[in-house]
Protein backbone atom coordinates (compact mmCIF):
# COMPACT_ATOMS: atom_id res chain seq x y z
CA UNK A 1 0.00 0.00 0.00
CA UNK A 2 1.84 3.46 -1.03
CA UNK A 3 2.25 5.41 1.81
CA UNK A 4 2.72 9.41 1.96
CA UNK A 5 3.73 11.80 4.46
CA UNK A 6 -0.05 13.12 5.66
CA UNK A 7 -0.98 16.28 4.81
CA UNK A 8 -3.73 16.61 7.11
CA UNK A 9 -3.62 18.20 9.62
CA UNK A 10 -0.85 20.76 9.02
CA UNK A 11 2.00 20.52 11.89
CA UNK A 12 1.40 22.50 15.08
CA UNK A 13 4.15 25.04 15.08
CA UNK A 14 5.79 23.54 18.45
CA UNK A 15 5.96 20.07 16.58
CA UNK A 16 8.35 21.16 14.35
CA UNK A 17 10.63 21.33 17.35
CA UNK A 18 10.33 17.22 17.14
CA UNK A 19 14.06 17.78 14.91
CA UNK A 20 15.33 17.40 18.39
CA UNK A 21 14.27 14.28 19.37
CA UNK A 22 17.64 11.77 18.99
CA UNK A 23 16.24 9.40 16.47
CA UNK A 24 14.55 11.77 13.56
CA UNK A 25 13.77 9.76 10.73
CA UNK A 26 11.68 11.62 7.31
CA UNK A 27 8.71 8.67 7.55
CA UNK A 28 5.13 8.71 9.14
CA UNK A 29 3.90 5.13 10.24
CA UNK A 30 0.37 6.15 8.83
CA UNK A 31 -1.79 5.60 5.73
CA UNK A 32 -2.47 8.58 3.62
CA UNK A 33 -6.18 7.37 3.62
CA UNK A 34 -8.30 7.69 0.71
CA UNK A 35 -11.56 9.60 0.64
CA UNK A 36 -13.77 9.19 3.46
CA UNK A 37 -11.65 9.26 6.43
CA UNK A 38 -10.92 5.79 7.88
CA UNK A 39 -12.87 5.35 11.13
CA UNK A 40 -10.71 3.91 13.31
CA UNK A 41 -7.51 5.66 14.62
CA UNK A 42 -5.15 3.06 15.57
CA UNK A 43 -2.39 4.58 18.18
CA UNK A 44 0.84 2.68 18.62
CA UNK A 45 3.72 3.70 20.82
CA UNK A 46 6.36 4.75 17.70
CA UNK A 47 7.09 3.45 14.21
CA UNK A 48 9.16 0.63 14.51
CA UNK A 49 12.09 -0.27 12.07
CA UNK A 50 10.77 -2.31 9.66
CA UNK A 51 7.97 0.09 9.18
CA UNK A 52 10.13 2.72 9.19
CA UNK A 53 12.32 1.35 6.25
CA UNK A 54 9.72 0.19 4.41
CA UNK A 55 6.93 2.48 5.12
CA UNK A 56 4.14 0.00 6.21
CA UNK A 57 2.90 0.55 9.84
CA UNK A 58 3.02 -2.99 11.51
CA UNK A 59 5.12 -4.53 9.57
CA UNK A 60 6.42 -7.97 10.41
CA UNK A 61 5.88 -10.54 12.50
CA UNK A 62 3.52 -8.10 15.00
CA UNK A 63 1.68 -6.74 12.00
CA UNK A 64 0.67 -10.29 11.23
CA UNK A 65 -0.43 -11.18 14.76
CA UNK A 66 -2.31 -7.51 14.54
CA UNK A 67 -4.40 -8.61 11.46
CA UNK A 68 -4.93 -11.84 12.89
CA UNK A 69 -6.81 -10.16 16.02
CA UNK A 70 -8.80 -7.46 13.70
CA UNK A 71 -10.01 -11.12 12.23
CA UNK A 72 -11.50 -12.19 15.24
CA UNK A 73 -13.77 -9.36 14.78
CA UNK A 74 -14.51 -9.86 11.16
CA UNK A 75 -11.77 -7.51 9.51
CA UNK A 76 -10.63 -8.64 6.25
CA UNK A 77 -7.10 -7.38 5.00
CA UNK A 78 -8.76 -5.13 3.15
CA UNK A 79 -11.14 -4.18 5.81
CA UNK A 80 -7.86 -4.14 8.02
CA UNK A 81 -6.49 -1.21 5.39
CA UNK A 82 -9.05 0.61 4.51
CA UNK A 83 -11.09 1.23 7.73
CA UNK A 84 -7.78 2.13 10.16
CA UNK A 85 -5.86 4.85 9.94
CA UNK A 86 -2.64 4.65 11.68
CA UNK A 87 -0.53 6.97 13.75
CA UNK A 88 1.76 6.47 17.16
CA UNK A 89 2.38 8.29 20.24
CA UNK A 90 5.41 9.73 18.95
CA UNK A 91 6.55 9.96 15.25
CA UNK A 92 10.18 9.19 15.16
CA UNK A 93 12.01 5.48 15.74
CA UNK A 94 12.95 5.59 18.54
CA UNK A 95 15.89 2.88 18.12
CA UNK A 96 16.60 0.09 20.15
CA UNK A 97 16.37 -0.53 23.89
CA UNK A 98 20.56 -1.24 24.67
CA UNK A 99 20.80 -4.78 25.71
CA UNK A 100 17.21 -6.03 24.99
CA UNK A 101 15.56 -7.25 21.56
CA UNK A 102 12.53 -4.38 21.98
CA UNK A 103 12.82 -0.89 20.74
CA UNK A 104 13.19 1.81 23.73
CA UNK A 105 10.42 3.59 24.92
CA UNK A 106 10.25 7.21 23.99
CA UNK A 107 11.22 9.51 27.03
CA UNK A 108 8.55 11.81 28.49
CA UNK A 109 10.06 14.83 26.10
CA UNK A 110 10.02 13.01 23.34
CA UNK A 111 6.27 12.10 24.16
CA UNK A 112 5.81 16.00 24.95
CA UNK A 113 7.30 17.04 21.68
CA UNK A 114 5.01 15.01 19.20
CA UNK A 115 1.74 15.58 21.18
CA UNK A 116 0.69 18.62 19.53
CA UNK A 117 0.16 16.31 16.29
CA UNK A 118 -1.32 13.38 18.02
CA UNK A 119 -3.84 16.02 19.58
CA UNK A 120 -4.42 17.61 16.09
CA UNK A 121 -4.46 13.91 14.44
CA UNK A 122 -7.40 12.98 17.01
CA UNK A 123 -9.57 16.72 16.19
CA UNK A 124 -8.73 16.51 12.55
CA UNK A 125 -9.75 12.76 11.79
CA UNK A 126 -12.59 12.87 14.37
CA UNK A 127 -12.75 9.16 14.88
CA UNK A 128 -15.44 7.21 16.39
CA UNK A 129 -13.41 4.61 17.33
CA UNK A 130 -9.35 4.59 19.03
CA UNK A 131 -7.58 1.47 19.46
CA UNK A 132 -4.74 2.13 21.70
CA UNK A 133 -1.93 -0.94 20.83
CA UNK A 134 0.67 -0.87 23.91
CA UNK A 135 1.14 0.34 27.58
CA UNK A 136 2.67 3.46 26.25
CA UNK A 137 -0.90 4.66 23.91
CA UNK A 138 -2.93 3.13 26.90
CA UNK A 139 -1.51 5.04 29.88
CA UNK A 140 -1.34 8.07 27.42
CA UNK A 141 -4.87 8.37 26.96
CA UNK A 142 -6.75 5.92 29.86
CA UNK A 143 -4.09 6.32 32.61
CA UNK A 144 -1.62 4.08 34.10
CA UNK A 145 -2.49 0.72 35.26
CA UNK A 146 -2.12 -2.94 35.08
CA UNK A 147 -2.60 -4.05 31.42
CA UNK A 148 -4.87 -6.82 32.42
CA UNK A 149 -7.38 -4.20 33.78
CA UNK A 150 -7.71 -2.71 30.14
CA UNK A 151 -7.53 -5.32 28.00
CA UNK A 152 -11.19 -7.06 26.90
CA UNK A 153 -12.83 -4.15 28.00
CA UNK A 154 -13.71 -0.81 25.75
CA UNK A 155 -13.90 2.36 27.53
CA UNK A 156 -15.87 5.96 26.37
CA UNK A 157 -14.86 9.43 26.91
CA UNK A 158 -14.22 12.47 25.51
CA UNK A 159 -17.09 11.31 23.18
CA UNK A 160 -15.18 8.27 21.88
CA UNK A 161 -14.79 4.45 22.02
CA UNK A 162 -11.42 3.62 22.96
CA UNK A 163 -10.15 0.34 22.59
CA UNK A 164 -7.01 -1.01 24.52
CA UNK A 165 -4.92 -3.64 23.45
CA UNK A 166 -1.30 -5.11 24.10
CA UNK A 167 1.47 -4.85 21.49
CA UNK A 168 1.56 -8.08 19.66
CA UNK A 169 5.64 -8.01 19.53
CA UNK A 170 7.00 -11.26 19.45
CA UNK A 171 9.04 -10.21 22.51
CA UNK A 172 6.41 -9.56 24.90
CA UNK A 173 5.12 -12.34 27.37
CA UNK A 174 2.40 -11.10 28.35
CA UNK A 175 0.60 -12.98 25.55
CA UNK A 176 1.74 -16.66 26.90
CA UNK A 177 -1.18 -16.65 29.35
CA UNK A 178 -4.27 -18.21 28.18
CA UNK A 179 -6.32 -15.55 30.06
CA UNK A 180 -4.27 -12.83 28.71
CA UNK A 181 -5.31 -14.11 24.70
CA UNK A 182 -8.76 -14.46 26.15
CA UNK A 183 -8.79 -10.52 26.94
CA UNK A 184 -7.75 -9.67 23.31
CA UNK A 185 -10.26 -11.96 22.23
CA UNK A 186 -12.82 -9.95 24.01
CA UNK A 187 -11.63 -6.81 23.22
CA UNK A 188 -11.99 -8.01 19.46
CA UNK A 189 -15.83 -8.79 20.37
CA UNK A 190 -15.84 -5.13 21.81
CA UNK A 191 -14.61 -3.88 18.96
CA UNK A 192 -17.26 -6.04 16.33
CA UNK A 193 -20.30 -5.11 18.40
CA UNK A 194 -19.10 -1.27 17.89
CA UNK A 195 -18.82 -1.41 14.10
CA UNK A 196 -22.49 -2.94 13.96
CA UNK A 197 -23.84 -0.39 16.46
CA UNK A 198 -21.68 2.31 13.80
CA UNK A 199 -23.11 0.50 10.86
CA UNK A 200 -19.92 0.22 9.67
CA UNK A 201 -19.75 -3.23 7.40
CA UNK A 202 -16.70 -5.54 7.45
CA UNK A 203 -16.43 -7.89 4.53
CA UNK A 204 -14.93 -10.52 6.60
CA UNK A 205 -15.88 -13.65 8.15
CA UNK A 206 -15.69 -13.31 11.97
CA UNK A 207 -12.87 -15.95 13.06
CA UNK A 208 -13.07 -17.97 16.39
CA UNK A 209 -10.70 -17.25 18.96
CA UNK A 210 -7.78 -20.16 19.31
CA UNK A 211 -8.45 -22.30 22.44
Amino acid sequence: MPLARDPRPAAPPSILLVGQAPSRNEHESFALPDDPVPPILLVGQAPGLRATIEGVPFAGISGAKLRQWFALAGFSEADFWRLIYFSAVTKCYPGRLPGAKGDRVPTPAEQALCRPWMDAQLAVLDPPIVVLVGQLAISTFLGKGPLHTFVGEGFEQDGRRWLPLPHPSGVSTWLNDRDNQARVARAMAVLAGWMAEFGIPVSGTRTPAPR
